[in-house]
């Protein structure tokens, strides 16, 4: 007892003798003076190398690549406190024993996940395969299906415990050395230091990795469905003849088969647990395409002409007029999508809307035998040739037009732009109180004229001007002149009948 007790005075402040780590001696030093001593002796040596394996692969990297370190302060701790329970039978038989045998601590080993992530990912990307998903390749007008395959991804967690435990058997346990330590120094026994010059091998540990997409092979039977023959648009117009009587014209338009591959649209579909991947089509794409044929197939109707011998009772058409077309887009794509995906009839009615015009062939035969209502009589004789040519052009804007029941004429709307490059010359035209050179001379004559039928017919007028002076051309009677001038200066009435 009273040698336990002087041991217990001398080392103090120190370590007990015969206590080493890692084959290193700490008896008889502080806790700060076997820590330096520790990280001295042992430096960056103390771990081994890790020998990473997987398939016929070997990746070697040092422990400090993996973010590998030895827990030395914690491993001085545990040597300090040996012999130093305070049960005085305990401490007394722990202090005799490691002065006979000796007492071997192994650090723990840790691995900051950290830094392990990064070590071992640049293992990862040669060693782990990953998932292939099922693919749908569309090559002209073929579908064709890949496979889908499991990957294996590197198990960066399991693989980092792999190592810190296999690191751990290579530095073996710590405890009482089986032979005293007199007989370790007679026979010349090294210190119980770990083999680090040999690589550790671990094996790399992966995880499955299943492909998010794992069917496509209906997939490519629907392509392939979609792409098997043509659309064909059809649509029944009513045309009008020279004569202006309706005929029915059909008409067709071809959706060919690469177009239909360009609408090709993939979408998964949560099947269980799994995805598989449908085909259909992109309706973005097909209402675009509807929006294009119905904005190139629309027209607005336009007007015939006809002219009529009373004595004949003929009526001959000028110009036959032409119905309007307006097509219905939404409609129309949602009638292309659906033949898309149920390809049984390729042969889609475009949904339209014929807009006659107001005044058709039919519409004059049924008020046969047709009256006349009234006369706008004038004279130009001794006009000059440009007046003459003007009134010549400016007359032919009217021939043969039909105004409906109930609507507005104006004179304006229908002469359209008085310029060289509608056949207008200069002539005398009155312009303020002046009389000037300018396009389109003698036009006033056409509107005084109509203006003098619609007068003599009874019909309501909306707007007429009288000239700024008295002209000699409308006269007589006085006062059934009307001046036109574009723009604002305008000859309108309504048709009440």
């Amino acid at each position: 007892g009273a040698a336990c007790w002087a041991l217990q005075a001398v080392y103090a402040g120190r370590i007990y003798p015969g206590v080493d780590i890692l084959g290193v001696s700490v008896g008889g030093l502080s806790r700060a003076q076997a820590l330096s001593r520790l990280e001295g002796a042992l430096g960056g040596g103390g771990l081994p190398y890790v020998a990473l394996h997987a398939a016929g692969e070997e990746w070697i990297l040092s422990a400090a690549e993996l973010g590998g370190r030895l827990a030395l302060e914690e491993a001085v701790a545990e040597a300090w406190a040996l012999g130093r329970s305070g049960v005085f039978r305990r401490d007394l038989v722990a202090r005799a024993r490691a002065l006979w045998y000796g007492y071997r601590v192994v650090p723990a080993v840790a691995i900051e996940p950290g830094e392990a992530l990064r070590g071992l990912r640049q293992v990862a990307v040669q060693a782990a395969s990953p998932a292939r998903q099922a693919t749908l390749r569309v090559a002209g007008l073929q579908a064709r299906a890949g496979a889908a395959e499991t990957g294996h991804d590197l198990h960066v967690t399991a693989t980092r415990l792999a190592i810190v435990e296999a690191v751990a058997e290579r530095l073996g346990e710590g405890g009482w050395y089986d032979t005293p330590r007199w007989a370790r120094w007679w026979r010349h026994e090294g210190p119980g230091r770990p083999d680090v010059a040999e690589p550790v091998r671990v094996s790399l540990v992966f995880r499955e990795v299943a492909p998010s997409l794992t069917e496509v092979s209906g997939a490519a039977e629907q392509a392939t469905l979609i792409l098997s023959t043509p659309i064909t648009l059809t649509a029944t117009l009513e045309e009008f003849d020279d004569q202006g009587r309706p005929r029915p014209v059909e008409r067709r338009w071809l959706i060919d088969q690469p177009t239909l591959s360009a609408w090709l649209a993939l979408e998964r579909r949560a099947v269980g647990d799994e995805a598989t991947l449908a085909v259909t089509v992109d309706r973005e794409r097909i209402a675009a395409y509807a929006e294009a044929f119905a904005a190139a197939l629309a027209r607005p109707p336009r007007e015939g002409r006809f002219t009529y011998d009373p004595a004949t009772e003929a009526l001959t058409a000028l110009t036959p007029g032409q119905n309007g077309i307006i097509v219905d887009a939404a409609a129309l794509a949602e009638r292309v999508a659906a033949a898309c995906l149920h390809p049984g009839d390729r042969a889609v009615e475009v949904p339209l809307r014929i807009v006659s015009p107001r005044v058709t062939r039919r519409d004059l035969e049924a008020l046969m035998p047709l009256s006349l209502i009234s006369v706008g009589q004038t004279s130009f004789a001794g006009s000059t040739p440009d007046r003459l040519q003007n009134i010549r052009a400016a007359t032919a804007r009217f021939h043969g037009l039909t105004i409906p029941a109930g609507a507005a004429f104006s004179f304006l709307e229908h002469l359209g732009p008085v310029t060289a490059a509608n056949g207008y010359s200069e002539a005398w035209i009155i312009l303020g109180e002046r009389t000037v050179l300018g396009p389109g001379g003698g036009v006033c004559q056409v509107s005084t004229t109509c203006y003098r039928a619609a007068f003599y017919g009874g019909y309501p007028l909306e707007e007429r001007w009288a000239h700024t002076y008295r002209v000699s051309w409308y006269e007589p009677p006085l006062g059934l002149d009307a001046a036109v001038y574009s723009p604002g200066t305008d000859m309108r009435f309504t048709n009440d009948t």
